[in-house]
C-alpha cells in the first residue's frame, strides 16, 4: 500500500512517515498541497493523510484532486482548527475521516487499514 502524508510542519510529516512506514507501507511525502497534488497525479497512492489549512495549497485541494483520480484513494483530513463548517465541507466532498490535531496514530493506522489492499488484489 502506499500512503501520501501532506503537511507543512516537518515534525508531524516524519512522525506519520515512521508510524506508517513501521507497516511496511510505501510513504511518500510533500510539504505544501500544491506538491501533493503533483504527486497524486503520478503515484497514486492508495490513502493521503493530508494537513488542512497549509501556505501552498490547501488539505481540500489535495481532496479534490484525489476524487478525481480514476481510483480515489481515501483522504485523512487533519487539522489544527476545529472548525465544523470546514469538518462538514471535507465529509461533503468526500473524506474519509476530518481529524483535530493532535491526533492519535492509532487512529491514523485503524482509518488507513481499512483501505489496505488485500493479498489478492494486490
Amino acid at each position: 500500500m502506499t500512503v501520501l502524508v501532506v503537511d507543512d510542519d516537518a515534525g508531524v510529516r516524519e512522525a506519520l512517515e515512521v508510524a506508517l512506514g513501521a507497516q511496511d507501507w510505501r510513504v511518500l511525502s510533500a510539504a505544501s498541497g500544491s506538491a501533493a497534488v503533483r504527486l497524486l497525479q503520478r503515484e497514486q497512492p492508495d490513502v493521503v493523510v493530508s494537513d488542512v489549512h497549509m501556505d501552498r495549497g490547501d488539505g481540500f485541494a489535495v481532496l479534490a484532486c484525489a476524487r478525481r483520480l480514476p481510483v480515489p484513494p481515501a483522504v485523512i483530513l487533519v487539522s489544527a482548527r476545529i472548525d465544523p463548517e470546514d469538518r462538514s465541507r471535507a465529509l461533503r466532498m468526500g473524506a474519509a475521516a476530518y481529524l483535530p490535531k493532535p491526533f492519535s496514530l492509532h487512529r491514523i493506522l485503524a482509518l488507513a487499514h481499512r483501505r489496505a489492499p488485500t493479498e489478492a488484489s494486490e
